[in-house]
C-alpha cells in the first residue's frame, strides 16, 4: 500500500519512483529545458518545517536550478499552470 502522508522528512523510494513515473523523470517547472535523467530534487509545497508531514500531493520534482529559485523568493509556474514559492501554492 502507498502511503499517502507521512512524518519523514524526505519521500520515501517508492514515492521517488510514483513521483517519477507522474512527471515522466523531467523538471516540473515550466519552460525548464532539462530532459528526463537529470537530477530531480522534491520539494515540499507546504514547508516541512511548518506542517512536518510529506506527501505525495504536496511534493513536486524539480532540479537544482528551479528549486534554487523557489528559496530564493522567485514564483516558479509548474507546467500544469500551478504557481508556487517558497512558501506554497500562490493563488
Amino acid at each position: 500500500m502507498l502511503a499517502v502522508s507521512h512524518t519523514e522528512r524526505t519521500l520515501k523510494a517508492h514515492e521517488r519512483r510514483v513521483k517519477k513515473l507522474e512527471t515522466a523523470g523531467v523538471c516540473q517547472g515550466a519552460g525548464c529545458p532539462r530532459g528526463p535523467g537529470h537530477p530531480l530534487i522534491p520539494h515540499h509545497v507546504q514547508p516541512w518545517a511548518s506542517t512536518g508531514r510529506t506527501s505525495l500531493d504536496q511534493t513536486v520534482l524539480l532540479c537544482a536550478q528551479t528549486h534554487n529559485q523557489l528559496h530564493r523568493g522567485l514564483t516558479v509556474t509548474l507546467k500544469d499552470g500551478r504557481r508556487l514559492n517558497e512558501n506554497g501554492w500562490v493563488e
